[in-house]
């Protein structure tokens, strides 16, 4: 495009977002930016330009990181920022004007950049242009269970959609409020109004700006009205769960009324009075409670019981180092992953410590790469340890992992990454989209976006291939939890609602990992909201073929 054609077109795009533009101009710029895919981008990154320039001049207080909340595109960007300035408002209507044009005639190159890995399904009135309350800004997963309208990424809502999904998890974005929604599946919920969400059932995240105060979500036993906030609401079993990550909430129900702030947790039936415990999701962020959390001693060769085994490695001192804080040996480990754990050439220069066996994984991890015999290497390049070997589960069925870790965590089964659990800094998290499933319902440590979960496998009563990574970025000490569910299976649950899943474990504790392990639980649960357990009927056996 020359600078002549550029400059036009950007009067053209000028005079929408001045909300200046006649019929003949409006038909210009949608046969221009129809045809020309170089057009589409310029006008795109116009209006990220014009946008930035008034966000940086409107006071607004900052929003918070999110972990697991990502906008894929630049117009998500633009109308995910919250302002109480009218001039700024006038902008996204009238970015709004031209993102309809994108949708209708170029939403190809826009809102299917993300592949569509199943559909939702939504009931909701006719619906014309004018009456969009919502829209759909990201979607994971999902059954096709009806003949109901198929709700895809862009998919724009109006009062009285019902929304419903088996499995997986959606954003939405609220025109008038900006503000952002997680629905995590199973859920079915319903867009009342503007400023109003029926919760029937599922897990749904809210992250409110201060325009947004007064949003209300709805279940059968509460009301919960945001004060200006980030919160979480989980309806099941006529019990309504609240957890407010920032800020406050009011809950309600027939004139009684409970304030609820930060770093509480609150559990709600119908005909009972509320219970509310203080949680320690501030406290979490504190590195005092997480680095007191109790370590494993490393497991005893036991020859009469097959083991997992695994080789802890480290960059060595002269070898590759991070770069502007990347995680290098992540880097160093990603060809094998991507081969399927067959090529294994590029950490063949890695420093290699004494064998190891897996004991669950579980606690913080002060002096592991030191007992590995990697001292001192993996001070401040990082580690890694590499378990291997076939397994084979208790019960055929279907199970899925649980977890999080401080840095890598990553599960593979006959070579095929199912589970991914690191922090966002991760190379694994960051390059192999693996996908996973946060629940900030189920906080632990410092990870905001609470634990991950995998999609469910199915596994009979034959050997299978695991591949297990765990490790850290740029220290020597990491900390994280591996838990393991079966379908169908009734755990028993912590005081804040969390099914008590097994650690996943290849042979039984002995007497004095037993005690390390209920030492564990008690700091977990009473002072990070961890919780776990540990059962003889739930160890998976190391084949010796």
């Amino acid at each position: 495009m020359n600078e002549e054609d550029r400059n036009a077109l950007l009067e053209l795009a000028n005079g929408c977002l001045d909300g200046q533009m006649n019929v003949q101009q409006r038909d210009a710029l949608e046969a221009w930016i129809e045809s020309d895919a170089e057009a589409r981008r310029v006008v795109a990154d116009y209006f990220h330009t014009h946008a930035a320039l008034h966000w940086n001049n409107v006071h607004t207080s900052e929003q918070g990181n999110r972990d697991f909340l990502l906008l894929a595109d630049p117009v998500d960007e633009l109308i995910g920022k919250p302002s109480d300035q009218k001039f700024l408002m006038r902008s996204l209507f009238a970015m709004a004007a031209v993102i309809a044009i994108f949708v209708g005639l170029a939403g190809t190159y826009f809102w299917n950049t993300q592949s569509q890995t199943g559909p939702a399904l939504v009931d909701q009135p006719i619906l014309k242009k004018i009456d969009a309350v919502a829209r759909v800004s990201r979607i994971e997963g999902g059954d096709l269970g009806s003949t109901r309208q198929v709700v895809l990424r862009g998919t724009e809502l109006a009062k009285g959609a019902l929304l419903e999904m088996t499995d997986g998890m959606m954003d939405i974005y609220f025109y008038a409020t900006d503000v952002q929604l997680v629905a995590t599946a199973p859920f079915s919920f319903e867009i009342i109004s503007t400023d109003l969400v029926r919760l029937n059932y599922g897990q749904l995240e809210l992250d409110v700006p201060p325009q947004g105060i007064g949003f209300v979500v709805e279940t059968k036993e509460r009301k919960i009205t945001d004060l200006g906030t980030r919160f979480v609401v989980s309806s099941e079993d006529e019990l309504t769960k609240v957890l407010v990550l920032e800020g406050e909430v009011l809950v309600e129900q027939e004139g009684e009324s409970q304030l609820m702030v930060a770093a509480e947790m609150g559990h709600f039936s119908e005909n009972e009075e509320g219970q509310i415990w203080r949680n320690q999701v501030e406290d979490n962020h504190k590195y005092g409670k997480i680095s007191s959390l109790p370590e494993l001693s490393l497991a005893v060769m036991n020859p009469a019981v097959p083991s997992l085994m695994g080789e802890v490695m480290s960059l060595a001192e002269d070898g590759p180092k991070a770069a502007n804080h990347s995680d290098q040996i992540g880097i160093e480990f990603l060809s094998l992953v991507r081969s399927g754990f067959e090529d294994s050439s590029r950490i063949q220069s890695l420093r290699k410590g004494e064998p190891v066996l897996f004991s669950g994984i579980a606690g913080h991890y002060h002096h592991y790469s030191r007992r590995a015999g990697l001292s001192p290497y993996g001070m401040m390049n990082g580690w890694m340890a590499w378990y291997q070997g076939k397994v084979m589960p208790p019960r055929k069925g279907r199970y899925r992992f649980w977890g999080v870790a401080d840095n890598h965590l990553l599960v593979a089964i006959d070579g095929k990454p199912i589970f991914e659990g690191g922090r966002m800094d991760s190379a694994f998290r960051r390059e192999l989209g693996i996908k996973r499933l946060n629940n900030p319902c189920y906080p632990f440590m410092n990870i905001k976006g609470g634990m991950a979960c995998s999609e469910w496998f199915s596994v009979d009563d034959k050997p299978i291939q695991m591949d297990i990574l765990f490790g850290e970025r740029d220290n020597y000490h990491t900390r994280g939890l591996l838990l393991i569910e079966r379908e169908g299976e009734t755990y028993e649950e912590s005081y804040w609602g969390q099914p008590l899943w097994p650690v996943f474990l290849t042979e039984w504790p002995s007497l004095q990992r037993q005690k390390e392990f209920s030492k564990l639980q008690y700091y977990l649960q009473s002072e990070m909201n961890g919780a776990f357990s540990i059962n003889e009927n739930e160890v998976w056996q190391v084949s010796r073929d």
